[in-house]
C-alpha cells in the first residue's frame, strides 16, 4: 500500500501524492521520538515542509493521522508476508516463513513497528479501540496459521491460537528491540520457534550440554 493512496480524502482542491507522502513519513519521525501527547500538527507540518491547513485537508485530526500509520504499518506487513508464503504448503512451514519474513520486515521498517506499539498511545489516543482492532489483524494471521496446524495435527490441540498469537507478537516485538541489530532474521525465527513450537523442555535424546553458570547465562543475553 503506497504513502501516496492510502486514507480517505477530502473533497475540494486536488490532492497531491507528494504532499501526502512527506506529511506521513513527517509523522513517523515524530510519532516515533517523541510522546504522543507531544506531537502538535504544527510540527508535522513544519517536518513536512507545507501549511497546517495542508496537513488538516487530509488528516481532520492527529488521532486520524495516527490511525493512518498504523494501517499502513500493517496493510504493508500483511502484504509481504502473504506474497511470500505458499498456502499449499503445510500450516508448519508456512508459520515458520510468516515469522521469519515479519522478524524482516520490522527489522527493515523498525518506525512501523515503534508506531504499532507506541507506548503511550493508549492512553491518549481517541481512536484506540480502531488502533487495537487494526493490530488484531496481524495477531489474527498467526492465530489462523495456528489453528490450521491444530487441525493437521503438527501442532498440540490444547494450544489456543488467540493467545499464542499475541505471545508470537511480543516475541518479535521483543527479538527485534534485543537482537535485531545483531542477529539474521532467519536466525531468530529459528530460535523462537525452537521454543515456542519445539518447547523448551528436555526430551529423551536431547544432546548433552554442560550446565552454564547463572553469570554465564546472563553474559549470554548480550547481544
Amino acid at each position: 500500500k503506497d504513502l501516496a493512496e492510502s486514507g480517505p480524502r477530502k473533497c475540494g482542491r486536488k490532492p497531491s501524492p507528494e504532499k501526502r507522502i512527506r506529511i506521513l513519513e513527517a509523522a513517523v519521525r515524530l510519532f516515533t521520538t517523541k510522546d504522543y501527547h507531544e506531537v502538535l500538527m504544527d510540527d508535522v507540518a513544519d517536518q513536512a515542509g507545507v501549511g497546517k491547513g495542508t496537513v488538516y485537508r487530509y488528516f481532520p485530526t492527529k488521532e486520524a493521522l495516527f490511525l493512518e500509520l498504523v494501517h499502513l504499518a500493517v496493510d504493508r506487513a500483511g502484504e509481504v508476508i502473504r506474497a511470500g508464503i505458499d498456502n499449499t504448503e503445510p500450516a508448519i512451514k508456512r508459520l515458520r516463513k510468516a515469522v521469519a519474513m515479519t522478524l524482516e520486515y520490522f527489522r527493515l521498517n523498525e518506525p512501523f513497528l515503534a508506531i504499532l506499539y507506541h507506548d503511550k498511545v493508549f492512553r491518549c489516543c481517541k481512536e484506540r479501540r480502531d488502533i487495537d482492532n487494526k493490530r488484531a489483524e496481524l495477531r489474527g494471521y498467526f492465530a489462523r496459521l495456528l489453528a490450521e496446524g491444530i487441525a493437521e495435527g503438527s501442532l498440540r490441540p490444547d494450544i489456543e491460537p488467540a493467545l499464542c498469537s499475541v505471545v508470537l507478537m511480543g516475541s518479535v516485538r521483543g527479538l527485534l528491540r534485543n537482537f535485531g541489530s545483531t542477529r539474521a532474521s532467519e536466525q531468530l525465527a529459528e530460535r523462537l520457534l525452537a521454543v515456542f513450537i519445539d518447547g523448551a523442555a528436555a526430551r529423551p535424546g536431547t544432546p548433552e550440554r554442560a550446565p552454564m553458570k547463572p553469570t554465564a547465562q546472563i553474559a549470554a543475553l548480550d547481544p
